[in-house]
């Protein structure tokens, strides 16, 4: 078992208060009284209601009355546990048919390649020139008549250029070298 601690004074102060507080309270509150006509002095008795009061009163509520009958509440117009049916869309009038225009040739992909550089060999005493050609799938070496990347192959190299076609289309451009 646990040992207990004993009570500070500190939290003696407290509950001393407390309960001080709550005595005064009590004795400050005003006297129960209870209901009924004994509670009142003598002679004095429930109070008395004229009969015009009376009927003023029941006269205002006949009125009242009437002018509910009279007044016809309409039932809801939905329920609000259902949904609704969807509303129609209106189409809008059909316009007048126009001529489309003639359709655009479609715009040339442009060539991914560029030439980077030109390698020059002798052999038999005869001059063979590779291009060396950059693009998205890196670096490429091609001579005359070889394919240089996916879908492109290189038609003519020169001293300073290199002729390149699509094989897809045929389309043909020739990257020169820069300086």
């Amino acid at each position: 078992m646990a040992p207990v601690s004993p009570m500070t004074w500190n939290l003696k102060w407290k509950l001393a208060a407390t309960g001080t507080a709550a005595l005064a309270g009590w004795f400050a509150s005003p006297p129960l009284q209870l209901a009924g006509p004994a509670a009142g002095p003598a002679g004095e008795g429930a109070p008395r209601v004229s009969v015009a009061a009376v009927s003023a009163l029941e006269e205002q509520t006949r009125r009242l009355d009437q002018r509910l009958e009279a007044a016809q509440v309409a039932p809801p117009s939905r329920n609000l546990f259902q949904f609704g049916s969807r509303p129609v869309p209106r189409r809008a009038a059909a316009p007048a048919v126009v001529a489309a225009p003639a359709p655009l040739p479609p715009v040339p992909v442009p060539f991914p390649l560029r030439l980077t550089g030109i390698a020059v060999d002798v052999v038999n005493g005869v001059e063979k020139r590779t291009a060396i050609l950059s693009g998205p799938s890196g670096v490429e070496l091609a001579a005359s008549g070889e394919p240089a990347s996916p879908g492109y192959r290189v038609v003519d190299v020169g001293e300073s250029f290199a002729d390149v076609e699509r094989t897809s289309d045929g389309a043909r451009e020739r990257l020169n070298l820069r300086p």
